[in-house]
């Protein structure tokens, strides 16, 4: 019910802004100049996180709908085909947000409405514009992956590995963190995504044997703790980066 909610709540929004637009060069210059300056004034930022944050969940409950359509009642077969068509549209629509403000990521403005869309982003780089879209659009796939592909555990590891492959190359040529430890650590979590993916065939039929499938659970686990670790790690390296610039600026200003 919270999904449905959250995508009437979408829909209306779309609707008011549609009337705002149709209705604006009819509008006096007092009520235009009120519309750019609450317009200006939004912040967005945490409403597009929210969005992208749920994406996955309501990627999960639409395929699974979609996949036993014509046993759903009456409501959920008008929410599918619309959850869906929010689904597609919403990474296009970050993306066309920050193609049209491609040249104003930088300022303070832009990153309060929009920052989530492209927090530790490099901003020079057109991979700005696409690696969010890519980013959720991947999760898409996934998705209908868990919920077509039942048919066979093999053809689903196998097109898994195919999108992280994909996504290990995009992120190998754009580069598109800010910082180069950024770009390392997104790099060598697909890798490590990647290996997992290959291991996930040793749990099919082509491994009759339990035993065997127990032992390289175990690598499969460490290779795991190790990624987890490596994480941890550089995300407490840079807590005390920021940490040790506050007190630098403290100091500084006493």
């Amino acid at each position: 019910m919270g999904g449905i909610a959250f995508l009437v709540i979408l829909i209306i929004i779309f609707l008011l802004l549609c009337c705002i637009r149709y209705l604006y060069a009819k509008l006096p210059m007092v009520l235009k100049s009120l519309i750019v300056t609450v317009k200006g004034k939004l912040m967005w930022s945490s409403v597009l996180r929210y969005m992208a944050q749920k994406y996955l969940d309501q990627s999960i409950l639409c395929m699974m709908n979609l996949y036993q359509y014509h046993s759903l009642g009456l409501s959920q077969r008008i929410i599918t085909p619309v959850t869906l068509a929010y689904l597609a549209l919403m990474p296009c629509l970050c993306g066309l947000i920050l193609y049209r403000n491609r040249k104003n990521l930088s300022t303070k403005a832009i990153k309060q409405s929009y920052g989530s869309l492209y927090l530790n982003y490099d901003t020079e780089k057109k991979s700005v514009y696409h690696f969010t879209m890519v980013f959720l659009y991947r999760r898409l796939v996934f998705t209908f992956l868990l919920a077509f592909c039942k048919v066979s555990v093999v053809l689903q590891v196998y097109l898994s590995i195919c999108c992280s492959l994909a996504l290990l190359i995009y992120l190998v040529k754009w580069m598109p963190m800010d910082e180069k430890r950024q770009n390392i650590l997104a790099i060598f979590n697909e890798c490590v995504l990647l290996v997992c993916s290959y291991m996930l065939l040793l749990y099919t039929e082509y491994v009759p044997s339990p035993e065997m499938r127990y032992y390289f659970g175990d690598y499969l686990l460490y290779l795991l703790y190790v990624n987890f670790g490596l994480n941890i790690v550089v995300l407490a390296y840079e807590i005390m980066c920021i940490v040790r610039m506050h007190c630098k600026r403290k100091f500084y200003y006493r």
